[in-house]
């Protein structure tokens, strides 16, 4: 039974009746419809409405070429704008000219319903006895017998034969009531909404054709290509393992991010680098023109050619002198930055893997360096137009700007006395204003607390012991005040260490409050302890009970008068800041890095570790437009000893130089081991820096 319907299915959809070529062209015209009305309204769109302003952007020489390639040249565009013309008018006439032959169509008519009565000529509704004397004399008439070889005569006879019955059989006359058919309900005939054409016999040679190109040729080509371009990609976010061994081996607690660029220029990815004949007499070149200090020293370690060739390469690329290399050079250059990326993060991967955090920091660092094409000492070179001759009067006694953040601080008669002295002209000048307003040194700790969490979540810095749980709740602040005294609040927002300021306070008005630490070394914090705050020796007699009760006492009031003043000193803050308009930095625009292939948006990391020792945890915070809160945790080691012990937070943006914030946690751990929490810290997973994974399980909100 089962093989029979598929029989009769098969020959049903062989049958050229089952095709219809009006349902084919309806549903063309609406396929055709719905991919044209959005196109169309599109196109019209955009050529028609009016350019929106324009926002400030950078108008330099490499601001301008990526501009350039990225829109592609005139010839180009002209060529896209006739293509997408062409494909539209095409379209639209196909659209037409179905529209107008399904409207042309000549269908056949729609059968009269079937009625008996009129097949007997009689009136609807006529007695029994009119039907059965109609009857006899419509059969006399168009009997076969009286109508020999007559086919009219003889279809007339059995139409009258089921007119009869269908007046004198009640399950006949009731279907017909019912359904307007004496057999039942009609057949439901179901067509096929493509032309018959396909199902002539002349054709199939044709179709077989099509078919085969299409299925078994076209749809496996695209998807290998895809899946392809998919592996390739995926492939190059993530350095090659014999790449993260060299990464391993070659790190250790000194590593800087200039020894870093030995590391990722050893990398296995660039191995297979093209070497031509004359390279070597091009970088040879390329060196000598490196200044005395960002020259290479010594040999790399991995003494080959490629290695050679990408480590000369950054430097140049450091030195801002690409624009020097022969063409063939640049290209490369081109190539090894485009891949550089992940390769710098497979070195923050290898340096989480040793638990260094200083050299972590440096990851991050180089990642800023090759991202604006200058070295960490030229932060100022970030700015357009600023040469390393210019950065250096910058940072000369006369100026004694040392990065953007002070720059923007620098008075306006400084500014045009440098504009001057540099003959910078007011188009460079605006070009150099726009880019610092838009890199992120504003960004700065509005809420820093951290401690242990009770039971309600509140935090204390009570008696830390061995594998105690610190959490840090943290929110990030962007923002920059206009009108008078802007340049000297922008001073205010520069990188620095405001370890007190966990209450909210302002940067302007913490600065005049707070006292930052000055130093980094545990002699000098110990120095500066009060006997009074001195914690007591290990093998100190412990004090008598009231002693201790009156000790708490002081304490409590002592930390309630603190809030108290922190409290009037936040409220004085708030109402100066509301009284001021803040300028908020727009999210979502591309990092300015004219030297350095591609565009991406910032992001931000933080990290802490032991001062100059071990990395304890790590987050990615993605880009955010002006506030972000979060929070994360780390874990004292086990092998911390007893006393008190520094620890430092380091907030970095991945793209931009200067930006980078530090805290100091003083914190005094007690004898013993705290016991095992059951909610243990995330420690971060191998950095995948373009999948935009954060790095830690609760995850911080942003508000506008």
């Amino acid at each position: 039974l089962t093989w029979r319907r598929v029989k009769a299915f098969i020959m049903a959809i062989s049958s050229e009746e089952h095709y219809n070529d009006s349902a084919f062209n309806y549903f063309l015209l609406f396929f055709l419809f719905i991919f044209l009305a959005p196109s169309t309204y599109v196109f019209a769109r955009n050529r028609l409405a009016k350019p929106a302003a324009a926002k400030p952007t950078c108008q330099c020489a490499a601001c301008m070429k990526r501009k350039r390639e990225a829109e592609g040249s005139p010839a180009t565009r002209s060529y896209v704008a006739i293509l997408k013309v062409s494909l539209l008018v095409i379209f639209w006439s196909l659209f037409v000219f179905l529209l107008f032959s399904v409207a042309t169509a000549n269908e056949a008519p729609a059968p009269e319903p079937y009625n008996p009565y009129a097949a007997l000529e009689i009136s609807t509704g006529a007695p029994n006895d009119e039907i059965k004397k109609a009857y006899r004399q419509q059969s006399l008439k168009y009997h076969p017998d009286r109508n020999p070889g007559n086919a009219t005569a003889a279809e007339m006879y059995l139409g009258v034969q089921k007119a009869y019955e269908t007046l004198t059989n009640e399950l006949a006359r009731s279907n017909w009531e019912k359904y307007g058919n004496p057999d039942g309900p009609p057949a439901i005939v179901i067509g096929i909404a493509l032309p018959r054409w396909l199902v002539k016999g002349e054709n199939n040679a044709i179709v077989l054709a099509v078919y085969f190109l299409f299925l078994i040729v076209l749809v496996p080509t695209v998807v290998s290509m895809w899946w392809r371009k998919h592996n390739k990609a995926h492939a190059e976010t993530k350095p090659d393992d014999n790449s993260l061994k060299r990464y391993v081996t070659m790190m250790d607690q000194l590593t800087r991010a200039r020894n870093l660029i030995e590391s990722v220029s050893s990398s296995e990815e660039y191995s297979q680098i093209f070497i031509r004949p004359s390279d070597d007499e091009a970088l040879t070149r390329a060196s000598k023109r490196l200044s005395e200090a960002y020259s290479i020293k010594k040999k790399p370690r991995m003494d080959t050619a490629w290695v050679r060739k990408v480590q000369t390469l950054l430097h140049v690329h450091l030195s801002r002198q690409a624009d020097k290399l022969p063409e063939g050079l640049q290209e490369d250059l081109d190539a090894i930055l485009r891949r550089m990326r992940p390769l710098v993060f497979g070195t923050l991967n290898a340096a989480i893997y040793r638990r260094f955090f200083v050299p972590s920091t440096q990851c991050l660092r180089l990642n800023q360096m090759l991202t604006q094409g200058c070295w960490e000492e030229r932060p100022l070179m970030q700015l357009p137009h600023i040469t390393e001759e210019m950065s250096q009067n910058l940072q000369s006694k006369k100026y004694k700007v040392s990065d953007v953040a002070s720059f923007v601080a620098l008075p306006k008669d400084k500014k045009d006395a440098f504009a001057e002295e540099e003959k910078l002209t007011s188009d460079q000048m605006r070009d150099i204003d726009v880019v610092a307003q838009q890199i992120p040194f504003d960004v700065y700790f509005s809420k820093f607390e951290f401690g242990v969490a009770d039971a309600n979540g509140d935090l204390h810095q009570t008696n830390l012991q061995q594998n105690s749980i610190i959490t840090i709740e943290f929110e990030l602040t962007r923002w920059r005040e206009a009108g008078e005294g802007a340049q000297d609040q922008s001073s205010d927002l520069i990188v620095g260490d405001l370890n007190a300021q966990r209450t909210g306070i302002a940067p302007a008005a913490a600065a005049k409050t707070i006292e930052p630490v000055k130093s980094r070394s545990l002699k000098h914090l110990r120095s500066r302890k009060s006997k009074a705050e001195e914690p007591a020796a290990p093998d100190a007699k412990p004090a008598s009970p009231a002693a201790d009760t009156e000790n708490k006492d002081k304490e409590t009031q002592q930390t309630e008068a603190d809030k108290k003043d922190e409290n009037k000193e936040k409220e004085k803050v708030d109402k100066t800041k509301s009284l001021k308009k803040k300028v908020v930095i727009e999210p979502g625009r591309p990092v300015h890095s004219p030297f350095y292939p591609g565009e991406r948006d910032e992001s931000w990391y933080m990290l802490v570790g032991e001062q100059g020792g071990v990395f304890l945890n790590m987050i990615r915070i993605p880009n955010f437009s002006t506030r972000h809160e979060g929070k994360f945790m780390f874990q004292i080691p086990e092998q911390e000893k007893p006393g008190l012990h520094l620890y430092t937070v380091t907030l970095m943006c991945d793209s931009y130089l200067g930006c980078d914030q530090t805290r100091h946690l003083r914190m005094f751990i007690n004898k013993g081991t705290a016991p095992k929490p059951q909610q243990q810290p995330t420690l971060p997973a191998p950095v995948d820096e373009d999948s935009g994974d954060e790095y830690y399980s609760d995850s911080g909100s942003e508000s506008d």
